[in-house]
């Protein structure tokens, strides 16, 4: 299928006020306008807290999980003698580094005269293999600290600017705190998706209200860290009999599928909300971070490494449904969904730098349907290997359940009788498991989930260049559908063209129309892959 993609003739407006660097590290091919090497860096969470769980260190893996290990370090700094004079929020602090030099910081929050402590975020830096100089958190439980570029052991001295030296205490293992954890991705959700400005987001809203409490995706993964079950309103999970192979599949899947999910999700929403109130003057930080938080370090800048986080998930999903390339027909590469989302990120960024925050928020839906296609593979993928009994296995029946919890709130939005039929297949502990029931539910609600049978495709027997029996993707209404909203699209650029010509600076440019509300479609333009965003400022 071709990928058309329509931008906004004001998109290539410059903007005389921002100031930034030349460039940052790209993230799977994708040039961040601010400084995100940070928050890029929480796959390696993810990566320490699985490589915990493989030993069976579980207390190490859920300390990692709950106090983090890589993302914003930050010293917890005591003083023998109060501050002189209050220290605004973001002031310069240094002062020796362990491994000798100079550590360096700001401060996260303001601080009072006369207040006896302070928390120093430790600078990041541009080069994602040496974002951070001190990493600690949770590991200095699995002896994996890196402490070289904190703030020296003990007692010692730090100069505040603009304030003056103070004398400090500190432990260097358990005051070095990561401020970002996967843990609270999802425990902070009430306050940053449903009670915040520019709130709730409608895509949070659906899991809401299935799941009744905002922090499900915190709950489920404590769940099989603990071996106990969730008390949800829909969609419950038992690992109280669960095997050790059970509980941690559910830990590392749900991390991912329900936590990360929506903290991208959430991202995007921040960033369309700024957009909307021209509320920041890093027009694209929130996107940037969006991007971070799908992609992770691991991936690389071209997107090729072996990733943690949910780009590799696509990429993974694709071999078995023979949805990788760009026109999703190959079992290996890039999946069509990175594809896609890739594009649509870059039209994102571009419409931000230029204010046209209607078309944002298209863009935001528009990943947000392609996010979906694999939690619907991972699911249709466990559910045929449940449904034979030569195949099924407790391992495989979590990792069912845990790509189900990531998409039954939105079928449940579309059907609640789909999306229970869907549970009761794939849920921890089901006594049986149907597909054929499981890959019907999943068709009747595709067009309300705006994603086509082509997208998902069919779960492919690669060895034997076939699909599995009964498992070829569908055709007929939602393909249809599709190609009706593709004829709309054309229209619609046709209508962009009659209205009035614009000018653009280089032959590369494309421009960029909101999409339809339903069934989007994608078309693929080369000129559009290299454009530069430094040509749009």
């Amino acid at each position: 299928m071709a990928l058309i993609c329509v931008v906004a003739p004001s998109v290539f407006a410059a903007d005389s006020t921002r100031a930034r660097r030349l460039s940052y590290p790209l993230i799977a091919g994708y040039e961040p306008q601010n400084l995100v090497t940070d928050h890029n860096a929480l796959d390696l969470d993810v990566a320490a807290m699985e490589k915990q769980l493989k030993k069976g260190a579980w207390s190490e893996a859920h300390h990692i999980y709950k106090d983090g290990a890589y993302s914003k370090m930050y010293a917890d700094f005591r003083f023998a003698e109060p501050l002189q004079k209050a220290v605004p929020a973001d002031t310069k602090v240094e002062g020796k580094a362990e491994g000798g030099g100079t550590a360096k910081g700001r401060t996260i929050y303001a601080a009072s005269a006369n207040d006896t402590s302070l928390e120093v975020q430790y600078n990041v830096h541009d080069v994602q293999d040496s974002y951070v100089d001190c990493q600690v958190g949770a590991l200095w439980r699995t002896h994996e600290a890196n402490l070289s570029g904190c703030f020296k052991q003990g007692n010692g001295t730090i100069k505040i600017d603009g304030v003056g030296k103070f004398n400090y205490t500190y432990d260097i293992h358990r005051d070095n705190r990561a401020g970002r954890t996967l843990a609270i991705l999802s425990k902070t959700a009430e306050q940053d998706m449903l009670k915040c400005a520019g709130c709730p987001d409608a895509t949070f809203e659906k899991f809401y209200q299935y799941y009744g409490q905002p922090d499900y995706g915190h709950q489920w993964v404590t769940a099989a860290f603990d071996g106990t079950a969730t008390s949800l309103k829909n969609g419950n999970v038992d690992f109280t009999k669960a095997s050790n192979i059970s509980r941690i599949e559910g830990v590392q899947k749900g991390v991912v599928n329900l936590n990360i999910w929506m903290a991208v999700i959430r991202k995007m929403n921040d960033a369309v909300y700024a957009c909307e109130t021209n509320s920041s003057k890093l027009k694209t930080m929130d996107w940037d971070e969006a991007v971070a938080f799908y992609t992770g370090s691991k991936e690389g800048s071209d997107g090729k490494g072996q990733g943690a986080l949910l780009h590799q998930l696509a990429d993974e999903r694709c071999m078995n449904f023979n949805t990788c390339g760009a026109d999703g027909n190959e079992v290996t590469g890039t999946s069509k969904v990175n594809h896609e989302i890739f594009q649509q990120l870059k039209l994102g960024q571009r419409n931000l730098l230029a204010g046209n925050c209607a078309e944002v928020r298209a863009n935001k839906e528009l990943i947000e349907s392609r996010m979906l296609i694999p939690m619907i593979q991972g699911t249709l993928r466990y559910a045929h290997i449940q449904s034979n009994p030569a195949t099924a296995s407790e391992k495989t029946a979590a990792e069912g359940a845990a790509f189900a919890a990531a998409i039954l709130p939105m079928v449940h939005s579309c059907s609640t009788q789909d999306a229970e039929l869907i549970y009761e297949n794939v849920k921890m502990g089901a006594p049986s498991t149907n597909f054929q029931h499981v890959k019907n539910a999943f068709q009747k609600t595709y067009s309300c989930m705006q994603v086509t049978c082509e997208d998902v495709g069919g779960y492919y027997d690669a060895a034997n260049s076939e699909y599995f029996e009964g498992a070829a993707p569908c055709t007929g209404s939602a393909k249809g559908n599709a190609l009706g909203i593709a004829f709309g699209v054309i229209i619609a650029v046709v209508a962009v063209v009659v209205a009035g010509l614009f000018v653009v600076r280089r032959r590369r440019r494309a421009a960029v129309l909101a999409p339809p509300k339903k069934n989007p479609i994608f078309v693929h333009s080369e000129e559009f892959e290299d454009i530069d965003v430094r040509d749009l400022t």
